[in-house]
């Protein structure tokens, strides 16, 4: 009986160890998704607001408007709660943006930091009139930022268009997804454990051929060559 039980505790350990493996690689396989997903998400929405922005720039410079009116009638017109839209002169080095600090009602406090990142001119002044939008991730004030840069060519001006966001929204979503994960493991690892356990009852349970397995077992333990019928 010994032996039964060696190796029922065995098969208990096993189908855990298997069970655990299983749902640890579906949690993980989960939370990478959702990283994934969401850092696919804003890239996408910032790609579409500098996207947004060229075409409003070139109906305007359509228009015969003048350079300097296009850029602060744009800026004015996506002046949006959640990103900092942000336009880069390659010609005279400037960079234009709205105030944001005096417009604090309308404006996310997180978006107020994404445009005063530092490596914000940087990001936007090292990117090449040929390159495709381009985006980059960049930290300051305790704020995680992720930038696009959009090249364009409006008229005879050569500008980058610019869009920032803060990521504390995407951080908090994967620190609750990681307290989840933290929760949830230990208790599937006890699901895994229970669950392991019943199949190792039944696989050796009193009929089928566990049970007749066990007999045998059982039967070589007291020295019998064969199980007793």
């Amino acid at each position: 009986m010994k032996t039964a039980t060696s190796i029922r505790t065995r098969l208990s350990a096993w189908y855990a160890g298997a069970f655990a493996l299983l749902l640890s690689i579906f949690a993980l396989g989960a939370y990478a998704f959702l990283e994934h997903t969401t850092q696919e998400r804003i890239d996408e929405y910032l790609a579409e607001t500098v996207g947004a922005v060229a075409g409003a720039m070139e109906y305007e410079r359509v228009s015969g408007r003048p350079f300097d009116e296009i850029i602060d009638d744009v800026l004015e017109e996506f002046r949006l709660r959640d990103i900092a839209v942000i336009v880069y002169d390659r010609e005279h080095q400037r960079m234009s943006m709205l105030d944001l600090a005096t417009r604090r009602r309308a404006t996310s406090p997180r978006t107020h930091a994404a445009q005063q990142l530092p490596d914000l001119r940087t990001i936007l002044s090292t990117t090449r009139a040929g390159d495709q939008t381009t985006f980059a991730t960049a930290s300051g004030d305790g704020e995680t930022v992720r930038v696009v840069a959009l090249p364009y060519r409006l008229g005879p001006h050569d500008i980058v268009i610019g869009a920032a966001r803060s990521l504390e929204a995407q951080e908090a979503t994967l620190r609750e997804a990681r307290y989840a994960l933290g929760i949830g493991i230990p208790f599937m690892l006890v699901v895994a454990t229970a669950g392991g356990s019943l199949l190792a009852r039944k696989s050796l349970g009193a009929r089928g051929p566990g049970g007749a397995h066990r007999r045998f077992v059982a039967a070589r333990a007291c020295g019998r060559s064969e199980p007793a019928r």
